[in-house]
């Protein structure tokens, strides 16, 4: 009887180790589940990587053509100090992207920050703030809204720009030509002889005979192909913000499961 006794607490003795052994195992082997959509938002990210590389890549390219052949090419010189620098910057905006994106799925599982993502996301935000500023700009242009706070801050940034226009055309003269010449105008605002911008194939001393100015050519030009750029645009923009939603869901939002214990 006694040992009876003894080796039924015995047997009780093994039944909870073992019960506890199972526990710091199935512990142990606990595995984190990602929710699906995260993958949907990883594409999304490489998706974007890869027009990012793609355009900064070409804005670098065409920075460097600019520079080499300056005068064969139609367009400010000004321009040229632009294309490379935010040519590199999309390059390396798409490469942390890219990363952010590869160690999504490590840091969803392990609940840590995505440093990758959240540089990305400044970077994005202020990216579409600038965007949001001129397309406002631009709607209030063509709207004709009575402000005065508006339409001065309006016309101080379109007047900078088109002053920086005009002193880059009266400094490259065959460029400012070969314009005139393409375009079939004359001058900038006036297109008179003997006008300092006035100097094209079509110029004359008689307004009747001398061809249209650049200027409302080049305004025309633009209202014409309005609804093009418009589209463009909107296009350009609604991707940028579903890719800047993306990266905030997998960097901020998206939180790994409730543990799956493995059954062995």
């Amino acid at each position: 009887m006694p040992q009876r006794s003894h080796g039924g607490k015995h047997r009780g003795h093994i039944e909870l180790q073992g019960r506890q052994k199972s526990v710091r195992a199935s512990d142990d082997l606990a595995v984190l589940v990602v929710p699906g959509k995260a993958k949907q938002y990883r594409r999304a990210l490489y998706f974007f990587n890869f027009i990012l590389t793609g355009l900064g890549l070409s804005l670098i390219s065409m920075g460097i053509v600019m520079q080499i052949k300056e005068e064969d090419i139609l367009m400010p010189s000004w321009v040229t100090y632009y294309f490379c620098p935010l040519g590199a910057l999309q390059c390396i905006l798409g490469l942390v992207a890219a990363r952010g994106a590869a160690l999504a799925k490590k840091h969803i599982e392990s609940g840590r920050l995505n440093w990758w993502l959240y540089l990305f996301l400044i970077i994005m935000t202020i990216f579409l703030l600038v965007e949001f500023v001129f397309v406002f700009m631009a709607i209030i242009e063509q709207a004709k809204v009575e402000n005065a706070s508006l339409e001065e801050g309006g016309a101080t940034v379109l007047t900078y720009i088109e002053d920086s226009f005009v002193e880059e055309l009266k400094d490259r003269e065959e460029f400012w030509w070969e314009w005139q010449k393409t375009w079939e105008c004359c001058g900038w605002k006036n297109n008179t002889i003997p006008d300092e911008l006035a100097t094209g194939k079509f110029c004359t001393t008689d307004p009747a005979t001398s061809a249209e100015n650049c200027k409302e050519d080049l305004e025309d030009y633009i209202g014409n192909n309005a609804v093009g750029f418009i589209i463009f645009l909107a296009i350009f923009i609604l991707s940028q913000m579903f890719v800047w939603y993306s990266a905030c869901q997998l960097g901020c939002c998206i939180q790994a499961q409730e543990p799956v214990y493995s059954s062995s």
